[in-house]
């Protein structure tokens, strides 16, 4: 399938193949003649690790994964796989999903960072503070830390 990068010297298409292998997930994307993959235990978080290599090198990805306001609560995850996310709205109950490759405007699509603080923002604002949320926000800081 067929996405759109962006970066400094302009835009252009960047072919993307999600291929699942075993309990995981390997997303290989070509852009310009350069191959990147990455691997996760599912497209979002393969998605994710692609966008981590590619934001270092100034390239952003104008499809729903990218999207400030988008992300994928747990069990949506385990039920595509990774491959849906919510789209946000503050103070609103999440209902509107879509693909991850789906286009995006490039106003919509932020780093990683903007997309993960957005999440907590949402979160915080819709009181969805039971056990499995805060589980969540535990990992996503780790993963912060980490980075």
């Amino acid at each position: 399938m067929w996405i759109t990068a962006i970066s400094s010297v302009g835009t252009g298409p960047a072919a993307v193949v999600p291929c699942e292998r075993g309990a995981g997930v390997s997303i290989s994307l070509e852009l310009g003649g350069e191959f990147f993959a990455a691997e996760g235990r599912d497209c979002f978080g393969a998605f994710q690790e692609l966008r981590e290599e590619l934001e270092g090198l100034g390239i952003s990805l104008l499809c729903a994964g990218a999207r400030t306001d988008a992300y994928p609560s747990p069990m949506l995850r385990e039920a595509t796989r990774g491959r849906s996310v919510y789209l946000l709205r503050m103070h609103r109950v999440a209902r509107r999903t879509c693909d991850i490759f789906d286009p995006a405007p490039v106003s919509k699509v932020g780093t990683i960072a903007s997309q993960e603080a957005y999440y907590r923002k949402w979160r915080a604002g819709t009181k969805l503070d039971t056990p499995i949320w805060r589980l969540v926000d535990f990992f996503l800081e780790i993963r912060e830390r980490l980075r």
